[in-house]
């Protein structure tokens, strides 16, 4: 079965949010966009708790942290996806904190950012640290599995190999 094509590229820099799911634009139709930070299963400190899966740990820490600062107010529940394409790594962990379903207005102050970042901060140790490294602004990814037509950027111009940054390898 042949994959879908589409010239929306694979990430998106935070700022930068796709269009709303589904929208149709110069590009085509919109697919489905996660806001995440993309973390390497080793690069993450949940001993003793090994055996508890990854989502289940977040989630509580989570909600910890949402406690230790009193937060009452709602705020997006965040959560994890092992991988957004069948071809990549299954140690590969996705933080996800929105998507592209909705409309809504995210600054890295948001308090669903902040809340999620710090949460993801404190099990966050990668094993080839540089000193004083710290989680970036999560970026946006292309979720599924396309055959990339050549990508342009939003100025018209063909986009160079994009390689993810913030918390991935």
């Amino acid at each position: 079965m042949a994959r879908p094509k589409t010239l929306h590229p694979a990430t998106l820099p935070f700022d930068q949010p796709p269009p709303q799911l589904n929208q149709n634009d110069a590009w085509g139709r919109t697919p489905f966009y996660i806001l995440a930070w993309r973390v390497w299963n080793s690069d993450l400190s949940i001993y003793p708790n090994e055996f508890v899966p990854v989502d289940k740990y977040f989630t509580k820490a989570w909600y910890t942290t949402r406690r230790k600062h009193g937060i009452s107010q709602h705020t997006r529940q965040p959560y994890v996806l092992c991988s957004i394409r069948p071809d990549e790594e299954s140690d590969i962990l996705y933080f996800i904190a929105a998507t592209n379903r909705h409309r809504f207005d995210l600054t890295p102050d948001s308090l669903d950012i902040r809340i999620t970042k710090e949460t993801l901060q404190d099990i966050y140790e990668p094993y080839e640290r540089e000193l004083g490294e710290q989680l970036t602004d999560p970026i946006w990814y292309r979720v599924g599995a396309f055959d990339d037509s050549p990508q342009y950027n939003r100025e018209g111009g063909l986009n160079s190999s994009r390689s993810p940054s913030g918390s991935c390898r």
